[in-house]
């Protein structure tokens, strides 16, 4: 990362950046400093993929992959969800033992069943998906293979109207103070609207993806998708002559 001293121009140290806190410190003139990395120019500065993240990339279509969930030992929801799935295995069992003995219904054992295999699945989406992120010269895809997508389709952005690719700590993340801060990557259009790409990647992952998708959204030579969401002065003409007429009217 090359950040400068605002004060005295000198060149930052990896050693005196914290890109948690999104904060600096000169080694020269001892000045702290905010900086904000989702409004600078990220493709002037190459940075290698985080580990167990894969890019494959041709002349028209680059290909990002990663798991969703990486410590699942520390992932709350996973931990709670696998005590609740062995308590409903276990309460399962019982009510189908007491059902094939003709004390109950077998709706209720049934029941327990379906709402157990759920979250079996559920917990399988956690430990086996994967966060795909597509972009070629027409749209961003965004899925999540293998179990999500079987019964998902893609999220799409167009590249039409997309103005820059950018990233911040998530509101929860801020709000609790995760020990690792979490981050969301989304495309902003040109109306002003955010269109969500990835949630609650860490610092580097959230970097990297910002970067690569910027990278490939300037090199785009198409510099019609971002005229073609504004109004043309024709008809700009046509609105301020209607209003006129309607004024003399």
């Amino acid at each position: 990362m090359h950040l400068t001293c605002p004060n005295c121009e000198t060149k930052i140290p990896s050693e005196n950046i914290n890109i948690q806190q999104m904060a600096a410190v000169c080694p020269a003139c001892d000045t702290v400093f905010q900086f904000d990395l989702s409004n600078r120019k990220l493709h002037h500065r190459k940075i290698k993929p985080p580990e167990r993240l894969t890019v494959h990339e041709t002349d028209d279509q680059m290909d990002l992959a990663f798991r969703t969930n990486r410590q699942l030992f520390k992932n709350e929801a996973f931990l709670t969800g696998a005590i609740m799935s062995g308590v409903l295995t276990f309460v399962s069992l019982i009510l189908a033992g007491e059902w094939l003995a003709g004390d109950i219904t077998p709706l209720i054992p049934i029941l327990f069943g379906v709402v157990t295999l759920c979250l079996y699945y559920w917990l399988a989406t956690i430990v086996f998906d994967r966060t795909r992120i597509i972009v070629n010269e027409e749209e961003i895809q965004i899925s999540h293979p293998p179990l999500t997508s079987l019964f998902m389709q893609k999220d799409r952005i167009k590249l039409a109207g997309v103005r820059q690719v950018a990233f911040e700590e998530t509101p929860a993340s801020v709000k609790e103070g995760y020990d690792t801060p979490q981050y969301r990557v989304w495309a902003e259009l040109v109306d002003g609207r955010r269109k969500a790409i990835v949630n609650n990647v860490v610092d580097d992952y959230a970097l990297f993806i910002t970067q690569s998708l910027t990278t490939w959204l300037e090199a785009d030579p198409d510099t019609s998708r971002l005229a073609d969401h504004q109004p043309a002065d024709e008809d700009l003409s046509d609105t301020e002559a209607s209003s006129q007429q309607a004024h003399r009217g």
